[in-house]
């Protein structure tokens, strides 16, 4: 149920800003982030941390996803219909957060504020891998709602299970406000995450060794990888998507927690 996001903030109360490690902010109940026209989804945040540019963090539309309700309003989602995501739109190697995520140098968080259609089949919220031989991330929704963040280097894979049963698996009809934070330079409490919860649960993975460029050409919004591929894992029909953040820091509680005051805040929902 969506509610007033004046319910959500307190008279005279400061609004909630994104964490300053912050570098892609996109979120369409923003006129500022999607106004209601054109292929663009842009980016908000002015003066990304990792030194790229503002627009080089805007993502662009495939197959046109739909806009439903008011573009700006805390009721706007887009509307996905198992064909259709988003890219991102200018060169992926200034992007540059995302474009390195899956290297043994990186530290980054993710946000993806969304309602699933479906947890049977598998999808991708996000990412830009399709499969071992590729150089990247491959996030999965699989298996009734387990999310398992895949990392792949060219001939191998390494995973962690994100969330798993007796963790909070993701269902259907539902708004998540999904967190999820990553550090390749240590091999000891090295992922985090946070689902509709303040608490961080936390884990540890051996991540690969990485230093090659994703060989992908765009990060996705809505699928794993971009057509003519085959195995673009978009997620299913009436999924509903409404905002994607991230930034190149290993985050804790406080960051998260900022996160969703944001998104309360801008969307009219308690995600926590």
């Amino acid at each position: 149920m969506l509610i007033p996001s004046a319910v959500l903030k307190k008279p005279g109360a400061a609004t909630p800003i994104m964490p300053t490690s912050v570098c892609g902010d996109v979120d369409v109940t923003q006129s500022s982030s999607y106004s209601g026209s054109g292929t663009t989804w842009s980016n908000l945040v002015a003066a990304p941390a990792d030194g790229s540019t503002q627009t080089n963090n805007d993502f662009t539309m495939i197959n046109t996803p739909t806009l439903t309700g008011s573009a700006g309003t805390s009721a706007a989602y887009w509307l996905l219909n198992g064909s259709n995501a988003f890219k991102t739109k200018n060169t992926f190697s200034n992007q540059l957060t995302l474009y390195n995520a899956h290297k043994t140098t990186s530290k980054w968080w993710m946000a993806l504020t969304f309602n699933p259609a479906s947890v049977t089949t598998t999808q991708a919220p996000y990412g830009d891998a399709a499969s071992s031989t590729d150089h990247g991330y491959e996030p999965l929704l699989q298996n009734n709602g387990k999310f398992t963040l895949f990392q792949v280097n060219g001939s191998s894979t390494a995973s962690n299970i994100i969330i798993a049963s007796g963790a909070g698996l993701l269902t259907t009809s539902t708004n998540y406000c999904m967190i999820i934070s990553v550090d390749l330079t240590t091999s000891t409490n090295n992922v985090r995450y946070w689902l509709n919860n303040r608490t961080k649960t936390q884990s540890s993975t051996s991540w690969l060794t990485e230093t090659t460029n994703a060989n992908g050409n765009y990060w996705c919004l809505g699928c794993g990888l971009t057509p003519p591929s085959t195995n673009g894992l978009f997620m299913a029909n009436n999924t509903r998507l409404y905002g994607f953040s991230y930034g190149n820091d290993f985050i804790d509680n406080t960051d998260a927690g900022k996160i969703f005051d944001v998104y309360n805040s801008r969307q009219g929902r308690t995600y926590a």
